[in-house]
């Protein structure tokens, strides 16, 4: 028995060791990270009160307070009384942050409040170092619940709940799937008043969800320099769905991304309940009244190659820097990078 004690005694004064210096390299390490990736000189500018770690015996606990975050160049700024940072002493690669009930976000010409009953996220990297080396990302995800922006314009808008997730895919460490979606969307008065002047749908927006990969050209490294972030290479949209009370927009395809930074391949649409959504368009002001009648015969002819009056399906094709929807050419395509 005495033995047994003495073993104890010793497994817990190693333990309470490894604690302490592991606590006290993380609080430096995340000192000193911060210190040299936003230094005097960077235009991210970053002030904090405090920034300490606990959670003995079993915990990583890091607490950031009075946290401001601005970016000088375009005038963003968050600020939020304090930023949490969990982690296992025993499973340090594996990071849960959460943030405060309640943040300020200032643009240049508008401030957001944002109160919130959780926001939250996770990171898992691969086991290396935290701060030594490559810090290689295989799986994240970030999750909201009740979600409430207020401007100082006015208007307001909430979230019930949203999700995002990305892993890196199994067998192929250059791409990674991403999941996102959101449920009732509280769509605030003005941007109602522009997309549904006539109240002819809910104020409330069903549901947004997107299920695809993400093709890269080097794995998600926290530690790359800015000017070494890896470049998308391909985006597989399995599952892109919007749905607003009777209507619903899909899309799935594949683009390939250039080197010069423009997509290229073609995205399957699908409308259902068209002429409700150009209904829309129409009485929001969308629609040029002189081409309207046009319009809307075409749509009935896609609407008739398609599965009933009610639906449209066509492809929107990406190619040599434009886009086109089915035949018809509609202008340049986004470049991504």
């Amino acid at each position: 028995m005495r033995k047994l004690i003495s073993l104890i005694v010793v497994m817990a004064g190693l333990w309470g060791g490894y604690w302490f210096v592991g606590s006290s390299k993380l609080e430096q390490g995340f000192k000193d990270y911060l210190a040299q990736e936003l230094g005097p000189d960077d235009p991210i500018r970053l002030s904090y009160s405090d920034l300490t770690v606990q959670g003995f015996p079993n915990r990583f606990d890091t607490r950031i307070t009075d946290v401001d975050l601005t970016n000088t160049i375009n005038g963003i700024r968050w600020q939020a009384p304090f930023f949490l940072i969990y982690a296992l002493s025993y499973k340090p690669y594996h990071i849960i942050a959460a943030l405060a009930p309640q943040q300020v976000v200032t643009l240049p010409k508008q401030e957001f409040t944002i109160r919130s009953e959780m926001i939250r996220g996770s990171v898992v990297f691969l086991p290396k170092p935290l701060f030594s080396g490559d810090v290689i990302i295989d799986r994240s995800s970030f999750e909201m619940k009740n979600v409430t922006a207020s401007s100082n314009k006015g208007w307001e808008t909430t979230i019930k709940a949203g999700n995002v997730a990305l892993r890196q895919t199994p067998t192929k460490p250059l791409f990674y799937d991403l999941a996102i979606s959101a449920q009732g969307i509280d769509l605030p008065d003005q941007l109602r008043a522009l997309i549904d002047p006539a109240h002819q749908q809910s104020a409330l927006f069903d549901s947004f969800k997107l299920d695809s990969t993400l093709g890269l050209s080097h794995p998600l490294d926290l530690t790359a320099d800015r000017g070494e972030h890896p470049k998308v290479t391909e985006i597989e949209v399995k599952d892109l769905t919007i749905h607003w009370d009777d209507i619903r927009f899909l899309a799935e395809g594949t683009l390939q991304v250039g080197t010069d930074g423009y997509p290229v391949g073609k995205l399957n649409l699908t409308a259902i309940n068209w002429q409700k959504m150009y209904e829309l368009a129409d009485q929001s002001g969308a629609v040029d009244p002189e081409f309207a009648p046009t319009i809307q015969n075409g749509l009935k002819v896609l609407a008739g190659m398609s599965e009933g009056e009610d639906v449209i399906k066509i492809a929107l094709n990406f190619a040599d820097g434009q886009m086109s929807l089915g035949p018809f050419p509609i202008g340049p395509a986004p470049r991504l990078y």
